[in-house]
């Protein structure tokens, strides 16, 4: 019986605690819960949801990017979720749906994105694709590579447990391919690499695919998390922020070398708020670190062995059809094949 008064006890404690935990503003926040709960609640979608089921009631969350996430649940579960930045109130993103899917959220953009990776993959077996020895092992590592775009599509398209398994083949081929190549003793007898195409269909092949790399980030790339993260980096080395505190909301995401390289393209095109949209630092920081890969690889192929191979190797970089959508999606990640390709420019110095 004792245990009945302390089971009553608690129950009005949490009663009590929950509405001043909505009422209280997290860590270096703006608003409140509530007031996140609030904002969201006039979004067209959440009344139409509401209106159809009076039971519907939205909580709001701290984000891992230090935004609020609404979301809205009745009897059956969940029903919406709704993103609002904390600091400005502005919803960023709504969603009907109850889980993130894997595709289906850029719309047009996503089809032209993929048709223009299809045609480079065409570009790319068009010229380095040997028709007339087909059963070379060059042939075999290219169709290895360019498979991956399979995983990758269907992943896209929502079918991550069909996606991810299609994955491992090509690269434990791959891996394997590397490795005897690296190991084995070093034959200079033949190139490597090999097309049909002079340098100047090369050097014009390369200028248009430049060019049509660099408008197709700025017409049809988008800026995530990650591109943002690194530009909110080096705002915070502009302004004079700490980069890493102790709160997990806080963006301090990468290492301080990545929040440097953003800092020249920050300092043109400050960051203004946490709207993901449109960051001029993001996009013009990823066309850089393409443009410059791709210019390592002409002086890395000319040292070691002549200005053809250098051609090719930038011709097959702007033709491939992952580097094109890592650029397109203003990403860091052009940052590592960067420093790698300058590492091995610098080892090939006299």
């Amino acid at each position: 019986m004792r245990a009945l008064p302390i089971a009553i006890a608690c129950a009005l404690l949490l009663l009590l605690a929950a509405p001043a935990a909505a009422a209280e503003r997290p860590p270096h926040f703006w608003h409140t819960a509530a007031q996140a709960v609030t904002i969201a609640d006039k979004q067209p979608m959440v009344r139409r949801l509401a209106a159809r089921d009076p039971s519907l009631r939205g909580r709001a969350h701290v984000a891992d990017l230090g935004l609020w996430l609404v979301v809205y649940r009745d009897a059956r579960g969940v029903k919406a979720r709704v993103q609002v930045e904390d600091r400005t109130g502005d919803v960023l993103e709504q969603s009907p749906y109850a889980y993130p899917r894997t595709g289906g959220r850029l719309g047009s953009a996503r089809v032209n994105a993929e048709l223009i990776a299809l045609a480079l993959t065409i570009v790319l077996l068009g010229f380095f694709f040997d028709f007339r020895r087909p059963l070379r092992w060059r042939n075999a590592d290219l169709v290895a590579l360019l498979s991956l775009g399979a995983a990758v599509a269907l992943f896209d398209r929502g079918h991550p447990l069909v996606a991810v398994p299609l994955v491992y083949p090509p690269l434990v081929y791959l891996g394997a391919r590397l490795a005897w190549l690296g190991f084995r003793r070093a034959d200079r007898s033949g190139s490597p690499l090999g097309t049909w195409a002079g340098n100047r269909v090369l050097v014009v092949g390369l200028a248009a695919l430049v060019f049509g790399r660099i408008a197709a980030n700025l017409l049809i790339g988008g800026v995530g998390d990650v591109g943002y993260a690194s530009v909110f980096g080096a705002a915070s080395i502009h302004e004079g922020w700490p980069l890493y505190v102790a709160d997990h909301a806080h963006l301090d995401t990468y290492g301080p070398i990545t929040y440097l390289a953003y800092l020249p393209f920050e300092h043109i095109w400050p960051l203004k708020n946490l709207v993901h949209g449109y960051l001029p630092a993001a996009h013009a920081a990823a066309i850089t670190f393409d443009v410059l890969t791709m210019l390592g690889l002409l002086i890395l192929g000319s040292r070691l062995r002549d200005r053809r191979l250098g051609l090719m190797l930038a011709f097959a970089w702007a033709a491939c059809p992952f580097t094109f959508l890592t650029l397109i999606a203003n990403t860091n990640d052009g940052l590592v094949p960067l420093f790698v390709v300058a590492a091995l420019v610098a080892f090939s110095s006299p």
